[in-house]
């Protein structure tokens, strides 16, 4: 259970790491960011160069779609669902940290850090 709650939570804070702390309830409920705007909010947060955003925006793009394949794939358990796309935006984080400069990976690793904190503070408040 305690593991299950993990992998949910690593995806909820790669998500609103992606989309700069927005969430779907301050969205108005809408979709979840396009990739455009999940670059665009690295861009700001990390002070991107073109050329990174350039590489960058094919990995979010690749890392969607694989995400909304394992979504559609009705064959999986959840458990397998959320080991595949674990999986998946630990590869993409990964690719991301290679485009960018050391202190852009220290600024990038304390967003996600913060996400972390931020979603075990929400885990207390609703026990």
């Amino acid at each position: 259970m305690t593991r299950k709650f993990v992998l949910v939570a690593l995806t909820a804070a790669l998500g609103f790491v992606l989309t700069g702390g927005v969430t779907l309830a301050q969205r108005g409920n809408r979709q979840p960011p396009s990739v455009d705007e999940q670059v665009k909010r690295l861009a700001d947060r990390l002070k991107l160069s073109a050329d990174q955003q350039s590489k960058i925006k094919p990995i979010l793009e690749d890392q969607r779609q694989q995400m909304e394949s394992i979504r559609s794939d009705s064959s999986l358990s959840r458990e397998d669902r959320m080991s595949k796309m674990r999986s998946i935006r630990e590869a993409a984080t990964s690719k991301i940290k290679e485009i960018l400069n050391d202190d852009q990976k220290k600024q990038y690793e304390a967003m996600q850090q913060e996400m972390r904190g931020r979603q075990g503070r929400g885990q207390n408040r609703d026990q």
